[in-house]
């Protein structure tokens, strides 16, 4: 007897069809099928099948078992036996073997197919792929729609794809190029967006010597994924991309872009073997599972130990985040944010990076569906937390560790719960004499009993004995022992032992310099800070600092991390932060770290944009540490350092009234905003300043809040916001005696016409915002202002116009030494002349922009202008001059995407 499932479900026996009966009959056969040989409670089919009317339900699951066995055991039509349903004891089983089902036997034959490939036996291994691809007949589970099935089948098509793509992959090894090429693109036509199709579609056209068609076949990949997500295609499809460009040989010996951002594992880890033994179900088929526990108790040592161990099988790398859920701050890494930084890992530049947070969630899930990734989740606050986080490939697994059992997670993705208990009292002595080298003895008992098997507690005490070695273990337990409770359990109730006197004991061996940094430390609201930011806490030299935080990384109170970063583990911050509140230092260390943030940003900002960065802060309170990039490069590299804590403090700033540092924190921020397109958090900044700029008093930092606001608004799709936030700006700055920043604040309706195609609107914004500033006199806002309205005339169709606009925003920039505003209207005139088919002198005034751009260093809109040069010469039929534009455009976005280390 035959049971399909990889299709419409039948039953097949001695050659012919099998009519099993009414449709319950047939989805109690599927839920069995999918339990093959094993055991499946009444209560279970009767929910599963009947949904909310199990009530009246049990004669006739009864009747249905009754109909299977007689189909089964050919009592009905005279079939063959081979397979049957019986009562087990926990249940109804069909036996069967399963050979006999198309479902596993798929499995085994991809199974099979992967080994050969993994040995390099190319041949068997498409051989056994295509026979397995073979038992498809459509969609599975057809005709049977069931809740328990969908996921099932949705988890098949996965796996059935990813065959696919192995299978083909596999042929253009063994040189066959030809033979793929129509399957693949039957492929993308199907899956659009699955971009491994379009790379094996473009080694096969490459392959078989049909390198115009890969070209042709690029280009449609780009202005899908442009079209449909806003994104270019993926580091190894350009990279693919560029190499059929200049013919630099075989596609497959491009390298992909691989993490590796698990922590380092502890020389000392003990025992466990039991939880490690329960990970290690994660390399059979459950892809996720939860690791709860109180806090301290070796979640994540654990997981990062058995992580370690296992990395090996994840070829395509590990990525890691701890979301800092239960954070003393109250303010976790946000899931959005740890996307964020996942894609940047996976090899995505913030310049490409979409604007939109579900966007890039997609690109996440997309980037992971084809992948063999370990992903670490560390310290969630909740179910939903985490679930963005997970990867979307059946080869991918996940760990997520937290002090809540993250039920929902468990329920809706089936991840495998484990519970994680106190070390065992042998595991904890055993920690204790490998830390410290000594015997067993009844006094590790009393320390073990001390620290209640908690593993943080048992570091730490380690920690203070083997920097102390004059002193005996027995005076370390009977220190332990009497000082009593004095930490409180944390609100989750998760936490049964009290670790306030373990924390203590560490604490009164500090001397008062790094007591006092250990307490004022806490003040920080982010997950870790700099050398810089410590000094400005402390309000000590940086030498002096860095001793003190030495002092304290030492005892294991604070966490050196692998990028000179220092951060506290999250119950010693709670107990730190506890110290702190009763402290009158606190609020004035609080104080240095606003000027700190505030006198760093702005050099920063200055160096990133200095024309919009003209409103020097009043100077910083003594004992601040000013961090001072050295150029714009390394001015980025701070405030995407810094981005996080930059949010984190800013909103805090708000609560506590700091008025004239929220709002200036955020106004010298926005070209950070605008450059890694992180909009979201703009407008989270923005919204906090309005009321502290109105309060502060200060009409131009008003002004431009809402200015920098109506532009944040333009990119969170909030347009219908645009025309208030303009209007209030232009009343506060005109108020201010400020017209030329008027003019740039209504500069913000030409891009609202432009996202609305009004083009006749954004013409005469353009040329209102001209007006204000030919009355206030601003030159280089005149000539920028000329650019624009060329634009506008050019996508009116009135290129004579256009034309003669645009000359005069060149002679007007150029005679302002405007090498920006130049540059773009240069730029402007060049496509200006490629729409009236002027190529020369499209050609001619591309170059002098690419010129300028060149001197700015602004890669970006180099490579921008490269493209607009390829396209001038492809229509001016010089294909070869274009593709030599297109690649060198290419060569600058792979700069960009850090795949080279030249500077730029």
């Amino acid at each position: 007897m035959e049971f399909r499932l990889l299709g419409p479900v039948e039953v097949w026996a001695d050659g012919s069809r099998v009519d099993v009966g009414a449709a319950r009959a047939l989805s109690v056969l599927v839920v069995l099928l999918v339990d093959l040989n094993r055991d499946v409670a009444p209560d279970r089919l009767l929910s599963e099948v009947w949904g909310d009317e199990t009530g009246a339900a049990v004669g006739a699951l009864h009747s249905c078992v009754y109909r299977l066995r007689r189909v089964l055991d050919g009592a009905e039509a005279g079939t063959g036996a081979g397979a049957a349903v019986e009562r087990g004891s926990h249940g109804y089983r069909l036996t069967a073997d399963p050979e006999d089902v198309d479902l596993f036997r798929f499995q085994r034959l991809a199974a099979s197919g992967r080994e050969a490939l993994s040995g390099g036996d190319c041949l068997t291994a498409v051989a056994t792929l295509r026979s397995a691809l073979a038992l498809w007949r459509g969609d599975p589970f057809t005709g049977v729609d069931l809740p328990c099935v969908r996921q099932h089948a949705a988890e098949l098509t996965e796996l059935r794809l990813a065959v696919t793509e192995q299978c083909l992959a596999a042929e253009l090894s063994l040189g066959r190029h030809d033979a793929v090429v129509s399957e693949l693109e039957t492929l993308t036509e199907q899956y659009p967006l699955r971009e491994r199709y379009w790379e094996l579609r473009l080694s096969a056209l490459a392959g078989a010597g049909r390198q115009a068609e890969a070209l042709a076949s690029y280009r449609q990949l780009y202005r899908l994924l442009d079209k449909e997500l806003g994104i270019e295609p993926s580091v190894s499809v350009r990279r693919l991309h560029e190499q059929i460009l200049g013919g630099l040989g075989d596609p497959a010996s491009l390298d992909d872009h691989v993490p590796r951002q698990l922590p380092a594992d502890l020389s000392w880890f003990v025992g466990r073997k039991a939880a490690l033994t329960e990970l290690d179900v994660l390399l059979s088929s459950i892809r996720v599972a939860v690791v709860a526990g109180a806090a301290g108790v070796g979640k994540t040592t654990l997981t990062l130990n058995w992580a370690h161990g296992v990395a090996s099988r994840f070829p395509d790398g590990q990525l890691y985040v701890n979301l800092r859920g239960f954070d003393p701050s109250g303010q976790p890494l946000s899931s959005d944010a740890a996307v964020r930084g996942f894609l940047h890992a996976l090899g995505v530049r913030s310049e490409v990076l979409p604007a939109d947070s579900h966007a890039q969630l997609a690109l996440y899930r997309s980037l992971t569906a084809e992948r063999r990734l370990l992903v670490v989740v560390d310290n969630a606050l909740s179910s939903s937390h985490a679930a963005p986080l997970l990867p979307a490939g059946p080869s991918c697994r996940a760990v997520v560790t937290s002090r809540t059992q993250l039920a929902s997670l468990v329920t809706a993705s089936g991840a495998h719960p484990l519970a994680l208990e106190v070390l065992e009292p042998d595991e904890a002595r055993d920690l204790l004499r490998q830390r410290l080298d000594v015997p067993d003895s009844p006094v590790l008992d009393r320390i073990v009993s001390s620290c209640g098997r908690l593993p943080l507690a048992l570091a730490i005490v380690a920690a203070r004995a083997a920097i102390t070695p004059h002193r005996p273990l027995s005076l370390l337990a009977s220190q332990l022992s009497d000082a009593g409770p004095t930490l409180d359990a944390f609100s989750t109730g998760e936490l049964d032992t009290d670790l306030r006197a373990v924390f203590r004991w560490s604490y009164d061996y500090l001397a008062a310099p790094a007591a006092r940094a250990f307490r004022l430390l806490s003040v920080h609201p982010g997950a870790s800070f700099g050398i810089d930011t410590a000094a400005s806490l402390l309000g000590e030299p940086i030498a002096e600092s860095r001793r003190l935080l030495d002092d304290l990384t030492r005892v294991h109170l604070l966490e050196e991390r692998a990028d000179a970063r220092y951060a506290f583990h999250d119950l010693l911050r709670v107990y730190a932060t506890e110290l702190a509140d009763a402290d009158s230092a606190r609020a004035d260390a609080f104080r240095r770290l606003l000027d700190h943030y505030l006198h760093s940003g702005h050099c920063a900002g200055t160096l990133i944009s200095p024309a919009f960065a003209d409103l020097p802060p009043p100077p910083p309170v003594p004992g601040v540490v000013v961090t001072e990039p050295t150029d714009a490069d390394s001015a980025l590299d701070w405030y995407l350092t810094e981005h996080d804590n930059l949010v984190r403090i800013i909103e805090v700033a708000a609560e506590r009234g700091f008025d004239a540092h929220t709002w200036r924190m955020t106004h010298d921020a926005m070209f950070h905003f605008d450059r890694r397109h992180l909009w979201a958090d703009a407008e989270r900044c923005l919204r906090l300043s309005l009321p502290a700029a109105e309060a502060d008093g200060h009409l131009v930092g008003w002004g431009r809040t809402h200015s920098n606001l109506a532009r944040t608004c333009l990119q969170v799709d909030k347009t219908d916001e645009v025309p208030h936030h303009v209007a209030r700006a232009v009343e506060l700055l005109e108020a201010a005696g400020s017209p030329e920043w008027a003019g740039f604040a209504e500069w913000h309706l030409t891009h609202l016409c432009l996202t609305r195609s009004d083009y006749v609107g954004g013409l005469a914004y353009a040329r209102s915002v001209l007006e204000r500033f030919e009355r206030a006199g601003h030159a280089l806002g005149i000539g920028r202002s000329y650019t624009t309205i060329a634009h506008f005339q050019a996508l009116l169709g009135n290129h004579a116009e256009a034309l003669a606009t645009g000359m005069k925003a060149v002679r007007l920039t150029r005679a302002n030494d405007d090498d920006n505003g130049s540059a773009h209207a240069l730029d402007r005139l060049g496509f200006i002349y490629l729409k009236t088919g002027d190529f020369a002198l499209s050609k001619k005034h591309l170059r002098a922009s690419l010129e300028l751009f060149r001197k700015l260093r602004n890669v970006r809109n180099e490579a921008a202008v490269l493209e607009r040069l390829g396209d001038t010469h492809e229509a001016a039929d010089e294909a070869g001059k274009a593709q030599r534009h297109w690649q060198e455009a290419l060569t600058l976005r792979r700069r960009l995407d850090g795949l080279t280390a030249s500077p730029e």
